[in-house]
């Protein structure tokens, strides 16, 4: 009778440390998976529409921003399968309603500063076999000249165009000349107070096309006043339904139906999105906003 209970001991002992032992490695796999994507990564579709796409994974959450949609919910990760599994559940997106709560299912490749991912429609639970099934992304890790990952400071995709109005006058009082290097934000939260030595309290660096630059905030709009799109939905003075990092112009202008009808605050229609001025473009870049 004491062997029995000796060998039935035994038994569940092995079977314990077994369990245990597998649930030990699979929040090994979860974290390990979770601190190798952690950061910014920006990158493209190459096979789909033009236009650059900005995933960000933070511990267990991922944001996606593409050029004309975006994305918010959790991730879990695979790391024993090969490719990799990524399951991404959407808590909220620009496209349609009826992906909310749905999971798209990924396979991911990573390889140093680069990775490779590809995924179907949420809701579509099959699993891509290979990286030419699906949605295909080849995304970069990002970081700015100074070697800082853009993990460490607050970074979206916006539309940019050039500003002008040489010889006008910024929201603070600087008078504009040729060769300026300043921005415009659709908010007076973050407006630096002057162009003096308190001209530089906020600052945003732009980088675009092999460029970059740090300038600083002397000008509002050139729609919006109270779009502090930088800031938690439910901090923001106006917009709080749109998602953080979304400007309301940039909404109004690309999104169909357009956002707010297409208007911004002051009922203004938009006819292109302007967030962010600065090197004579017209196109989605990634700024950084350094007070943040």
């Amino acid at each position: 009778m004491k062997d029995k209970l000796l060998r039935k001991g035994l038994v569940f002992g092995i079977i314990f440390l077994f369990v245990v032992t597998v649930v030990s490695l699979i929040f090994t796999v979860s974290v390990t998976a979770s601190t190798e994507l952690e950061g910014n990564w920006i990158g493209t579709e190459p096979y789909s529409r033009p236009g650059e796409w900005t995933w960000t994974f933070r511990e267990n959450t991922l944001h996606v921003i593409g050029p004309y949609e975006e994305y918010t919910g959790t991730f879990k990760v695979d790391t024993s399968q090969s490719p990799k599994h990524l399951d991404y559940s959407i808590a909220d997106n620009t496209v349609t309603d009826s992906y909310n709560g749905k999971t798209s299912l990924f396979i991911y490749q990573l390889d140093g500063g680069s990775l490779k991912m590809c995924g179907n429609e949420p809701g579509y639970m099959k699993r891509p076999a290979t990286f030419t099934e699906g949605r295909y992304y080849e995304l970069t890790r990002v970081k700015d000249v100074e070697d800082i990952s853009y993990s460490e400071i607050a970074v979206y995709t916006v539309f940019a165009t050039r500003e002008g109005l040489i010889g006008g006058e910024t929201a603070n009082g600087h008078m504009i000349e040729e060769n300026d290097h300043f921005v415009a934000l659709p908010s007076t939260k973050v407006k630096c107070e002057d162009d003096s030595e308190h001209g530089h309290d906020y600052e945003v660096r732009i980088k675009y096309n092999g460029k970059s630059v740090v300038a600083p905030v002397w000008d509002v709009g050139p729609w919006n006043t109270k779009d502090d799109y930088w800031n938690p939905s439910s901090e923001r003075e106006m917009w709080q339904d749109l998602l953080q990092g979304m400007p309301e112009a940039q909404a109004a202008f690309e999104r169909f139906p357009p956002y707010n009808e297409g208007f911004d605050e002051n009922t203004y229609l938009m006819k292109i999105s302007t967030e962010t001025d600065q090197f004579g473009i017209g196109d989605n870049i990634h700024p950084l906003y350094r007070w943040l």
